[in-house]
């Protein structure tokens, strides 16, 4: 019995030991995963250094992000699965089993060896089952009125299944210098994602700024309320997909001049999913498409549409609505994808407000004047005034706007390589008299 119990503890004490080599391979296996999706996900251009020093417990990294902007250093512990035990002294949880728990940091280089809190930590772990969750965290610092940085929270969840829930919220960011200050609050991005039918990532993406403002040498800007949202839809019935924007904000200032609210739809449909891949595939392997894939989604019918563009200002409004796709059924596109444009077709309504138009013509004309450093200020007016007239008086006899109660109205077609102004045949003509209002 005492020999095996003996026995019992010898494998209990062995198996303690290779457990951790086991966990060792296994971080470095999952090191390289990661770095090669961060080599496909960061431009062509951008070059990755990478450093690996495997150890029993724990194991550290480094990758170096050597790009356009910059380099980047990332600084990385990886504490061994199952049961990471060379984190407990940084209070990483031993229960329930893990792959392994990565925490990495990142400061900029000046301040990277001072021994300081990194400005940016990471604290990824890393589910048997597949499952990632990352939380994100940067203290709050400031450097006098210099910088003024309130922080940075958030975190990732990947389950095994591809769905990916994250989000990421800052309240305070602003940097003065003697050449101008910025200041953001209120900063929040968000994403709800899952894998579709054949691998594609579809779901939502979001972004917002509470408020945004700064001063330059150009002047002063404010932006407030700012949102963007990204949704994208795969439809399996007949395997296509679709993307919608929808962007907006409550009021852009420059100066004395305020613009807002704005408001933006975009939609992108009927895109053929197989010929997609194929043709990004292609493009990303040997930089050239795929002209097959190509073809296949054009004759899908592609199409964007612009459902909604609404824009206020100090002197009325814009509006905007339109659309502009391939028809599959041209026979152009039988010859190949090169004489896609002969099958686009195109369709665009603007209506702007009168005052809005003739601040916008008054501004045009004024700002191309010959003899505009010899002239008053009044004596400009007037005759910006004088020529605006003169050439709406033109656009409206030609047809190449439309009035409508208190706007003028802009309907731009394109049909079978034909474009029509307002239903009628757009000739030199038009182009000319434009030239002539700036000239």
């Amino acid at each position: 019995m005492r020999r095996l119990m003996l026995g019992l503890l010898a494998v209990a004490a062995l198996s303690a030991l290779a457990l951790p080599v086991w966990g060792g391979r296994e971080a470095q296996r999952e090191f390289a995963e990661i770095q090669a999706w961060l080599r496909g996900s960061l431009p062509a251009s951008a070059a990755i250094e990478t450093r690996f020093e495997r150890g029993w417990l724990c194991s550290r990294a480094e990758t170096r992000i050597g790009a356009a902007w910059g380099e980047a250093r990332l600084r990385h512990t990886i504490f061994h699965g199952p049961l990471p035990l060379g984190g407990i002294r940084q209070g990483v949880a031993l229960w329930p089993p893990m792959r392994a728990v990565v925490i990495s940091d990142w400061s900029p280089d000046a301040h990277a060896d001072a021994g300081d809190a990194p400005w940016l930590r990471v604290h990824t772990r890393l589910a048997l089952n597949g499952a990632v969750q990352m939380v994100v965290e940067s203290p709050a610092r400031g450097q006098g009125d210099a910088l003024v940085w309130e922080g940075l929270q958030g975190g990732l969840v990947a389950s095994e299944d591809g769905e990916i829930l994250g989000a990421l919220n800052g309240p305070h960011f602003a940097l003065r210098s003697p050449a101008g200050w910025i200041e953001m609050r209120d900063f929040a991005l968000a994403m709800e994602l899952r894998t579709a039918e054949g691998g594609a990532r579809v779901g939502t993406h979001a972004f917002s700024v509470g408020s945004l403002r700064g001063a330059g040498p150009a002047g002063a800007f404010a932006l407030d309320a700012l949102r963007w949202e990204q949704r994208t839809r795969s439809d399996d019935s007949d395997a296509s997909y679709a993307v919608e924007w929808n962007a907006g904000f409550d009021g852009f200032t420059l100066g004395d001049d305020r613009t807002g609210p704005g408001a933006l739809r975009l939609l992108l449909r009927r895109i053929d999913r197989d010929a997609l891949d194929a043709s990004l595939t292609a493009l990303r392997e040997t930089g050239e498409p795929d002209p097959e894939a190509l073809v296949r989604l054009l004759k899908r019918s592609p199409e964007i549409v612009l459902e909604r563009l609404q824009l206020a200002g100090p002197h009325g409004t814009l509006r905007a609505e339109g659309r502009a796709g391939i028809n599959g059924n041209d026979p152009a596109l039988a010859m190949g994808w090169l004489l896609a444009p002969m099958a686009l077709e195109a369709h665009l309504d603007v209506r702007v407000s009168t005052r809005w138009l003739h601040r916008a013509l008054d501004d045009a004309v004024r700002a191309s004047l010959v003899d505009a450093q010899l002239m008053s200020d009044s004596e400009r007016v007037v005759q910006a005034a004088a020529l605006r007239t003169d050439w709406l008086r033109q656009a409206l006899e030609r047809g190449w706007l439309v009035r409508e109660d208190a706007d003028y109205r802009l309907q731009i077609e394109l049909r079978e390589a034909d474009l029509l102004l307002n239903g009628r045949p757009l000739d030199a003509e038009a182009f000319e008299a434009v030239q002539r209002l700036r000239s």
